[in-house]
């Protein structure tokens, strides 16, 4: 049985980038997708690649520029119905869309791909692995927090595709060594 079968995800940003990605993935799941972007008509070409796949979407247009705000807000509302609501923050592996105009042609790929042949030495990623982290890393993540292995935990944030990078940048405390 698929690991989604009988819910329904919303994702934000699904126009392009990871949250098609993660649209794609969760329908591929079994979830039913609420596809949230700031143009409906890309929200309705996510809709119709999810179609295509067999899957079950609907497009939204809607601005969610305040996620931690709305993740943290929600989570405390609609727990009482049982009602888990995260997000993702990904620190690499996200499309160079996220950067671009909402209309912008969709790129999907990571940024980190479409920089050219990936050289595990020169990244400033501590964690060395020998491909460049992409879309569906973040995707895989986010599939994790909606999927019942994640039954109880609401209202974060995630810092996913991180590779070690906040570790590098945290407050180092004397303690710490």
């Amino acid at each position: 049985m698929p690991r989604l079968e009988g819910k329904v995800a919303v994702i934000t940003g699904a126009g392009s980038g990871l949250g098609r990605q993660a649209t794609q993935l969760f329908a591929a799941e079994g979830a039913r997708v609420v596809v949230m972007y700031i143009l409906l008509d890309r929200a309705e070409g996510t809709v119709k690649l999810v179609a295509e796949q067999g899957g079950t979407a609907v497009a939204v247009e809607a601005d969610t520029t305040a996620v931690n705000g709305m993740v943290r807000a929600l989570s405390l509302d609609l727990g009482k119905y049982g009602i888990r609501v995260n997000a993702v923050a990904p620190t690499h592996g996200m499309s160079p869309n996220f950067l671009m105009e909402p209309g912008a042609p969709v790129v999907g790929q990571s940024y980190e791909q479409v920089q050219g042949p990936w050289d595990p030495a020169v990244s400033p990623i501590p964690l060395k692995l020998s491909r460049p982290p992409n879309l569906l890393d973040n995707a895989n993540a986010a599939l994790f927090l909606v999927s019942d292995e994640s039954a109880y935990i609401s209202g974060i944030t995630l810092p996913s595709t991180d590779g070690g990078t906040l570790a590098r940048v945290a407050m180092q405390f004397p303690e710490d060594g």
